[in-house]
């Protein structure tokens, strides 16, 4: 029976030390947090958009907007404010329009 309690700690042990499959969800690549940083840093800095509440993502060269924003301009223009940062190829723009 001892013998048996020792071969199932040493298992758990294995899988315990055993790499993760995948990085955990939280983590971003630096490239991707950089781009991310740098257009938050552009909205925020803008008049129309300073107030409004607008999530960022990446992967890659690719920005996801989320979030809301005031009018169809302000939509627009923060697109076109994440289009112009370095290294950014293509924007998801998911922003609703709520007055």
């Amino acid at each position: 029976m001892r013998h048996l309690a020792v071969l199932v700690l040493w298992a758990l042990l294995a899988l315990s030390c055993a790499p993760p499959s995948s990085p955990p969800p939280s983590s971003v690549p630096p490239l991707d947090r950089t781009r991310v940083l740098a257009v938050e840093t552009h909205l925020k800095n803008d008049e129309t958009l300073a107030t409004s509440r607008i999530q960022v993502s990446a992967t890659g060269s690719r920005i996801t907007l989320s979030g809301s924003v005031p009018s169809e301009e302000a939509r627009l223009r923060a697109e076109s404010l994440a289009l112009k940062v370095r290294g950014v190829t293509q924007v998801e723009n998911r922003l609703q329009v709520l007055p």
